[in-house]
């Protein structure tokens, strides 16, 4: 089901509507082609825990801001998920620039969105975020349903 900000709790599993209100510039790692999880470098080859030395493909994370008035929560999302926000190639992040991160960041502030994902507790902040799952357009008609 659908929560407001203010009323998230640490485990929930939910989905907030409100505004993207500010983008963090993402941060960059290697994954391993065949499964996704995160490769070590050693002395210049890309080597997975399961499959050894593999080829390897960067991907990014990005947080941001998200206010749906009641309140404001940190949103962390990875790879594909922010491709939801925000629209970009493999080749945007193999050459990521702040020029292109200024034109992500006109795309995606005050745009509005369901944000689906698991609230955690940052340990290091004591705050709470949302890990996005999934992030929508939202559907005007769906809206008026719930007003």
């Amino acid at each position: 089901g659908r929560k407001k900000i203010e009323d998230v709790k640490e485990g929930d599993y939910t989905e907030i509507f409100g505004t993207v209100v500010q983008l963090f510039e993402p941060r960059f790692f290697n994954v391993c082609k065949k499964c996704g999880k995160k490769v070590n470098e050693e002395n210049g080859e890309f080597v997975c825990r399961e499959h050894g030395k593999v080829e390897h493909e960067k991907r990014g994370v990005m947080n941001f801001f998200f206010d749906d008035g009641s309140s404001n929560i940190r949103v962390v999302g990875f790879g594909e998920v922010i491709n939801q926000l925000i629209s970009h190639t493999q080749a945007d992040i193999d050459n990521f620039s702040p020029e292109l991160f200024d034109v992500w960041r006109k795309e995606a502030l005050g745009k509005q969105v369901i944000v689906e994902g698991k609230v955690n507790k940052n340990e290091m902040f004591s705050r709470l975020e949302m890990v996005a799952r999934k992030i929508r357009d939202v559907d005007p008609v769906e809206l008026i349903k719930e007003l």
